[in-house]
């Protein structure tokens, strides 16, 4: 028995202050909290700097000074404690609102101030403050500055090398975060046209750094080998890592130095880079601008600043610089030097940093070779291009069949082999040990549900280990098999790492890709599985996704609208009903009867070529449900879209795809 008290009259307000995290995880466990707690408020992190909020942050620095006893501030004081602000903000264009940071940087201003006895605060103590805190913090930092100083961590700020660049990442030990420079390299080769990101292939690299390899790796593609894959592979790392690699503002470094390693130029080493490129090269904004410029300052100080050293970043972060009064000095003296980078080959002389003859550089010095290749090695290939029309001819040298040894990917393996008899096409079969299964097979707790007698096994690595081998080799001989038979060279590989970023990864080299539609599980039978979805959206060039093998006996199909790649993919189409001497189906996607049949001109102009009979069907309805009846009422084989389309939304295209049984060819 135990004594329940009773309510007693009260009426109080309760207030609850605390970080999102806190408020986000009781949100979440606790039914009550929000019945109990109904007004929450998310207070705002920084403010903007304007003239009227820099009167009133100065206000607020009064007001704290009085309720704290301390002493009275002078204009440049305050000024520089502004300043602080805007650097805690990290961005020139804002104030942070975290009012005991700055409470202890005023407090400690004034035990200085005291300590000099002065009878205000001055702007001299509010430095020595700020150098104070971060010479308390910073040992970390001194540390990693003296190994490199005396050449146990091997970086470079003097000369040329080939295939070398200086990266720069951020280091955050509580609340002091400082810059660090690393030595990025890469080296090139013969090969299929990889781009191995080797923190990725030891799982030392974080999902956001493999992301901008891959992107790096298809803007080199897009951009160097739009028409035929590279012959060359390559290979990059960040030298002496023995921890793990995590963001993409390292991305741009490492593209230059890929560039420098495939052209054989030498970048110059008294420079750094940082930050993050998209597949259209442009350069993004990264986060720590200020912390990884000043951790370079800092190493080249310590050796002797040349005039010479430099760091390039992104064009975007310009806004965030808050620098520290030194590296502002060096760079006005002109012993250092920042360049903003943006696209199109474009690379501009910070504004805070004038040259020597007060003129903006009109570009990056990195280098002192001429030419294109000095362009590419130096500012990425952001050169000017002109984008010419989508060929009309779908051209394929190399097909990449993602192999499981399920049927359906032997499905596609067989289907591979049937188009690459038919376009001259080599295959490259690949196999993806699948690190997800093993480290599900490591859990004590895993077991395995056989089909269909739902027995249970007991899982461990080794057994999952000697079973994919298995499925590894069966996938080999397949392919051997089919490929021998039709006359086709062929080409296996097996790699370790997660199935969708190895399979994307590797088609990158390839013109096609193809996949099964759902591999080995068995509750996606009637839809993509995940691969196959991936692959839908992502895949850099044309894809097969096949369920059946192809059966070439049947009409070939495609979806033609009068867009340039709805032509790509008819010519493609009709070429295929030709080599298969079967009936070409071409649905006219249109809004009208009438506009229907104006397509059926341009479609026979296209297909002239061809000695094939064509069947036109309007397909008025442009939803993919109603596509994928009309199609499938057409008892089909192969049918060819386009990844876009001018009458049919994106989605709709994605949405047909996963309706349809037929195998599909989807071109880019």
């Amino acid at each position: 028995v135990s004594l329940e008290p009773e309510p007693i009259p009260l009426q109080v307000k309760v207030v609850l202050i605390g970080e999102r995290l806190l408020f986000y995880l009781l949100s979440h466990y606790d039914p009550e909290f929000h019945d109990l707690f109904k007004v929450a408020v998310d207070f705002e992190e920084q403010m903007d700097r304007t003239t009227e909020n820099n009167l009133l942050y100065a206000r607020l620095i009064g007001t704290m000074a009085r309720r704290d006893k301390l002493l009275t501030l002078s204009c440049e004081a305050v000024a520089r404690m502004i300043e602080q602000s805007a650097r805690i903000a990290g961005d020139a264009e804002k104030l942070s609102t975290d009012n005991r940071t700055l409470g202890d940087l005023l407090r400690e201003a004034d035990y200085w101030a005291r300590d000099a006895k002065r009878l205000m605060i001055e702007a001299a103590d509010v430095e020595k403050a700020i150098e104070a805190q971060i010479y308390r913090t910073g040992r970390l930092r001194e540390r990693l500055q003296e190994e490199i100083r005396r050449g146990t961590i091997l970086i470079d700020t003097q000369g040329e090398k080939v295939g070398q660049v200086n990266g720069l990442s951020v280091i955050q030990m509580g609340q002091f975060m400082f810059g660090h420079p690393s030595r990025i390299t890469a080296r090139a080769r013969l090969g299929k046209g990889e781009v191995i990101d080797i923190e990725r292939e030891v799982e030392l690299g974080g999902p956001i750094h493999s992301k901008g390899v891959l992107i790096l790796s298809n803007f080199l593609g897009a951009r160097y080998a739009s028409e035929r894959p590279l012959s060359l592979s390559a290979s990059i790392v960040f030298e002496q890592s023995y921890g793990g690699v995590e963001g993409d503002s390292a991305s741009c470094a490492e593209l230059y130095a890929l560039l420098s390693a495939l052209a054989e130029i030498p970048i110059k080493q008294c420079f750094a880079v940082t930050g993050s490129v998209n597949q259209h090269g442009q350069v993004q904004a990264i986060g720590g601008v200020n912390e990884k410029i000043e951790g370079y300052f800092d190493l080249c100080q310590a050796r002797g600043l040349t005039g010479e050293q430099g760091v390039l970043i992104p064009q975007s972060n310009v806004k965030h610089l808050m620098l520290r009064k030194d590296v502002v000095e060096a760079g006005a003296a002109g012993k250092f030097r920042i360049f903003a980078v943006e696209t199109g080959g474009r690379t501009r002389r910070s504004r805070q940093f004038p040259g020597r003859d007060g003129k903006p550089a009109r570009r990056c010095p990195a280098d002192r070779a001429g030419g294109k290749a000095k362009d590419l090695c130096l500012t990425g290939g952001h050169r000017e291009t002109t984008m010419s029309e989508p060929a009309t001819e779908f051209v394929v040298r190399r097909i990449l069949v993602a192999l499981d040894a399920s049927t359906q990917s032997l499905a596609a393996l067989r289907t591979a082999v049937t188009l690459a008899a038919e376009l001259g096409a080599e295959l490259e079969g690949l196999f993806v040990e699948d690190t997800n299964l093993m480290r599900m097979a490591m859990l004590p707790v895993a077991r395995r549900v056989l089909f269909p007698s739902a027995a249970e096994e007991t899982l461990d690595s080794s057994l999952m280990e000697r079973e994919l081998r298995v499925l590894a080799q069966r996938a080999q001989k397949s392919l051997a098999t089919m490929a021998e038979r039709s006359g086709i060279r062929w080409t296996f590989r097996v790699v370790r790492g997660k199935v969708t970023v190895e399979v994307l990864a590797a088609a990158s080299g390839s013109d096609l890709l193809a996949v099964g539609r759902s591999g080995w599980s068995l509750t996606r039978r009637m839809r993509l599985g995940s691969t196959a979805q991936h692959a839908a959206i992502n895949a850099p060039r044309a894809l097969l996704l096949v369920k059946q093998p192809l059966a070439v006996n049947r009409p070939v199909m495609v979806l033609f609208d009068g867009s340039p790649l709805a032509g790509q993919a008819l010519n493609a189409a009709a070429r295929f009903a030709q080599a298969f001497q079967t009936r070409l189906i071409v649905f006219l996607a249109a809004h009208s009867s009438q506009n229907a049949t104006v397509l059926i001109r341009p479609a026979i102009e296209l297909t002239k070529e061809r000695e094939v009979e064509i069947s036109f069907q309007p397909l008025l309805a442009t939803d993919a449900l109603q596509m994928a009846d009309a199609i499938e009422s057409e008892s089909g084989g192969l049918l060819v879209l386009g990844r876009q389309y001018t009458r049919i939304a994106e989605n709709e295209i994605q949405n047909l795809i996963r309706l349809v049984g037929n195998p599909v060819l989807l071109l880019r």
